[in-house]
């Protein structure tokens, strides 16, 4: 009799240590909470994608608590956007399902290591404040609403100032001053400018008089961004059409010759720019122009007439000038 409690002892202690190993083992495999989707933009490709992300919060929470594959039914679908804005890195975290809500976390160290360890701590924070929902009846299929598409980034706008040296729109070289509106979006890769430039005015000398010639034209302007530096400073192409008014006056001939013209020309060229103190920027560009209009400036001398200025076939510019982004 005794022999036979033992036994059912034994195999009781047995029976507990098999629920307990299995109940352990259920909760350390715990099925994802949520389906994490990460985006980078430009500037920000040496921060961690969606698995370096979802590996942090599972250091932090000792569970798999985000999947970044479609694997198994998630009812939360976390999307994260990191990017990098003259020299600062920023996280937009938005929750889309059973629970919705938005973050914003920003870092200006050299590197993205420090807000990828935020965002981490704050997901699992976030996750692990949340209880555990009650399954579903067997009866009634739970629903998931699917992942609504990442909200785009509101354009920025830019106001610059530069001042150049034009080759081959004028006689010899000559001074040239622009100001324009930017307008950035799709994350910096495309950007559109509105403005205008004025050509300080040209003379030409020519036998006993001289012929004084102003250009001003305004511009609409796209650029495209080509790469980025960790630090801030990225390479465009711009092409832009100009189009404005060519003048001309003819002083000390036989009477004086005025005339106007309109002129319109094609520019296209590479552009520099980086960070100064925040939000102030430099930029420096380079662009060839070629005339779509080709005019001649002529004065009558002894009753004849002479050509004075003819325009070029082709030009080019080299500017430098800041702007302030808001």
């Amino acid at each position: 009799m005794k022999n036979t409690s033992l036994l059912a002892l034994v195999r009781h202690a047995c029976l507990a240590c098999v629920v307990w190993t299995w109940a352990g083992a259920a909760h350390a495999e715990a099925a994802p909470r949520a389906t994490l989707v990460v985006t980078r933009g430009a500037g920000a490709e040496d921060c961690p994608n969606a698995d370096g992300i979802a590996q942090r919060v599972a250091a932090i929470t000792g569970m798999t608590t985000l999947q970044t594959t479609a694997q198994e039914r998630t009812d939360t679908w976390v999307h994260l956007e990191l990017s990098r804005d003259l020299g600062r890195y920023a996280a937009l975290v938005q929750l889309r399902g059973r629970h919705n809500g938005a973050r914003a976390l920003s870092d200006v160290n050299s590197d993205c290591s420090s807000l990828a360890d935020a965002v981490a701590v704050a997901l699992a924070l976030f996750f692990d404040t949340q209880a555990a929902p009650a399954p579903p009846p067997q009866h009634a299929p739970r629903l998931v609403e699917p992942p609504l598409a990442p909200k785009p980034a509101p354009p920025r706008y830019a106001v610059e100032l530069a001042g150049a040296l034009a080759f081959g729109l004028l006689s010899v070289p000559s001074p040239l001053a622009t100001a324009g509106i930017d307008v950035t979006a799709d994350n910096e890769r495309f950007r559109i400018g509105l403005g205008g430039g004025l050509v300080l005015p040209d003379r030409v000398r020519y036998l006993q008089g001289f012929t004084e010639l102003r250009l001003a034209f305004g511009y609409v302007r796209g650029c495209a961004q080509a790469t980025s530096s960790a630090s801030g400073i990225q390479l465009s192409f711009c092409v832009a059409p100009l189009l404005g008014a060519l003048s001309g006056a003819g002083y000390d001939y036989d009477f004086i010759a005025r005339k106007r013209w309109l002129w319109a020309a094609l520019a296209g060229g590479p552009r520099l720019q980086g960070p100064l103190s925040r939000p102030a920027f430099w930029l420096l560009s380079a662009s060839a122009v070629v005339p779509l209009t080709l005019r001649a400036f002529a004065v009558t001398v002894d009753g004849e007439p002479h050509d004075v200025f003819n325009v070029p076939r082709l030009g080019a510019s080299a500017s430098a000038g800041m702007g302030v982004q808001f």
